[in-house]
């Protein structure tokens, strides 16, 4: 009975600390896939959809025919671009580990590359582009231990945040061991405490049958 509780209080908790695990990297995960998302709504449509700006024409004449200053120069491809990035503020576990660094790539709508930063290797891009994108942010599994959030973004752009789930992995595995050395020992010391009870019981009823037995060795 007592190992029946042990494992079953175990399980429980250790369920809940997995969920709860791997809850907080799913959050960041999908907070990091909108916030490129509204990044992406920032820059002009021929940036998401990864074309060429269309030319500028020369502004009209002055009324006075005189030529008006020459516009502001645009900013370009490479500039917008510098703004697409995984923001340190984000609270994904990890992100300032080299080894857990979240990961993420854009691509456009013709899956034409936009950015990508820190995929791990041996990761396949075209595994990934080829799975299901929506509106919203949906999660998914990926090989190698790799979690990654998927979506639609502006002008049909794809944007694909993930991370390795090693550090969850190995921080859970400790839990794991650390639970099961618990519950061992409360087991050796709930066994050792019951038969500790037990022989107090059991004494004073021996010492009864001792007395009893030399009581009737005398009368005989």
């Amino acid at each position: 009975l007592l190992a029946t509780i042990i494992i079953c209080s175990g399980s429980i908790f250790y369920y809940q600390v997995w969920r709860s695990t791997f809850a907080e990297v799913d959050r960041g995960l999908e907070a990091a896939a909108l916030y490129l998302d509204v990044t992406l709504r920032s820059f002009p449509p021929h940036i998401q959809q990864g074309i060429e700006a269309p030319p500028m024409l020369p502004p009209p004449l002055r009324p006075d025919g005189t030529a008006p200053m020459p516009p502001r120069a645009r900013r370009s491809k490479e500039q917008f671009l510098e703004e697409l990035r995984l923001p340190q503020e984000l609270n994904i576990p990890g992100i300032n580990n080299p080894r857990d660094q979240p990961f993420f790539m854009v691509m456009t709508a013709n899956d034409m590359l936009l950015k990508k930063e820190f995929l791990p290797s041996g990761y396949s891009e075209a595994t990934s582009l080829a799975g299901q994108f929506y509106p919203r942010p949906t999660l998914s599994m990926v090989k190698n231990n790799l979690r990654e959030v998927r979506m639609i973004g502006p002008s049909g752009s794809k944007i694909i945040v993930g991370k390795s789930l090693r550090r969850e992995t190995d921080h859970l595995r400790n839990t794991a061991i650390q639970f099961i050395a618990i519950g061992l020992a409360f087991l050796v010391f709930g066994v050792g405490v019951s038969f500790a009870i037990a022989s107090r019981m059991v004494r004073p009823i021996t010492q009864m049958s001792a007395t009893a037995e030399l009581l009737s060795e005398k009368d005989s």
